[in-house]
């Protein structure tokens, strides 16, 4: 349970007596709180930095770290290089504020939950192109019915959903056959309805369905294809700038330690001997449920909740359009 006490991977500077030092989700909040102060104290001095610094004086130009943040990395890399460019390169003073927003929350993010942990939690950060046509309906495969739902159902509940989002699955199969939930969640003789598969070259997903619960199935199916369909559409998904992926993942996160959060058996139940991939899972996690629970009956959701799943709504925004918006 995530009553337990979590982890806190310490920077490789600080002290030995204060590494492996254990956190309850009171202190964690507190973490993120105080990110958010160190922030704000960057953010004051930068606001008396030169306006620009020449390429003569840094050693580098903008052009030169921009090309390095376009490189396909994984996150903790751009980050190191978005912190050159906020700190050192010739960036107006606009974008130095959004640089070092990413990287103070990247850094908290890379301390709650390790540096590889997070890498993977992001994926890649290369932008992704959109080809000039895109596959506006999933391909459906398999026989729908076989799980208990009808195709009508199905178009009716993907329907439902953002067109945008939609776009982002490439299949959706159905199998008659029943999956045991992941090892990874403890779900002891628990049955998985549905799972997603992520490819990060193409930027799509894969959607599969199993034996859906008898005498639930019409019922269930819209939930579940909306859990899967929100997986797809989190912090991995390459058509946002990696500023407002990283941005993404810290506010999920900040809402799964928040006393009001919303309260998903689902996620409460998650167990892993590992500290740091159990809050990586409960994140993930969280946030298909409170955008499943949206599209289902958005009022049960807390404001806070329903406000996240609103943002993430919004379409891609360019980087000078994130840094004229305050998170």
């Amino acid at each position: 349970m995530f009553e337990q006490k979590i982890k806190i991977q310490k920077r490789e500077t600080a002290p030995a007596s204060q590494k492996n030092k254990e956190f309850s989700k009171e202190s964690l909040r507190e973490e993120l709180a105080c990110s958010l102060r160190a922030h704000f104290k960057k953010a004051i001095a930068l606001a008396v930095l030169p306006i620009a610094l020449t390429a003569e004086t840094v050693g580098f130009s903008k052009k030169d770290v921009e090309q390095k943040l376009n490189e396909q990395s994984a996150v903790s890399q751009y980050l190191k290089h978005a912190d050159m460019l906020s700190k050192e390169g010739d960036a107006e003073r606009g974008e130095r504020a959004i640089l070092l927003r990413a990287v103070e929350r990247g850094d908290t993010l890379k301390r709650i939950f390790g540096e590889s942990q997070m890498d993977d939690l992001v994926g890649i950060t290369t932008p992704f192109k959109e080809p000039a046509e895109v596959q506006s309906y999933p391909n459906i495969l398999g026989d729908v019915e076989s799980v208990g739902v009808s195709t009508e159902t199905v178009d009716e509940i993907l329907g439902r959903l953002p067109h945008r989002w939609v776009e982002k699955i490439e299949s959706i199969l159905f199998k008659k056959e029943t999956r045991e939930a992941s090892l990874r969640y403890r779900f002891k003789g628990r049955r998985t309805a549905a799972d997603v598969e992520h490819d990060y070259n193409t930027n799509r997903s894969k959607v599969t369905f199993y034996q859906l619960p008898s005498g639930r199935e019409e019922e269930t199916a819209g939930r579940f294809l909306a859990h899967e369909v929100a997986h797809s559409n989190d912090w991995r998904d390459r058509r946002y700038p990696v500023i407002e992926r990283i941005e993404m993942l810290y506010r999920v996160l900040s809402r799964l330690v928040s006393k009001n959060r919303f309260r998903s058996g689902h996620v409460e139940e998650i167990q892993n001997d590992d500290e740091e991939i159990e809050l990586a899972l409960k994140v993930k996690e969280y946030w298909a449920e409170i955008a499943a629970q949206y599209f289902a009956d958005k009022d049960a959701l807390p404001e806070q909740d329903r406000a996240l799943v609103e943002w993430r709504l919004a379409p891609p925004k360019t980087r000078s359009d994130a840094s004229k918006k305050e998170y």
